[in-house]
């Protein structure tokens, strides 16, 4: 199962200089939902997490942690 990973999407940002809404304009993630999936209060689902990765020029695997049952 994937698990996102909020302290990698932070430092993804931050790497790239890059405010919320700029992650939101080339994503297509709300600001809204990018502060609420930053401070743990939603988990995003795997299109919303292939989003934020391509935003980022990250791979999906750079930002989530896969969680073994």
């Amino acid at each position: 199962m994937l698990k996102i990973n909020v302290n990698k999407i932070i430092l993804a940002r931050a790497r790239m200089e890059m405010s919320t809404r700029e992650l939101s304009k080339v994503s297509g993630v709300a600001v809204s939902t990018i502060n609420k999936i930053e401070r743990g209060y939603t988990t995003p689902n795997p299109v919303t997490i292939g989003k934020l990765a391509k935003g980022l020029n990250v791979s999906v695997e750079q930002v989530v942690d896969i969680e073994e049952n």
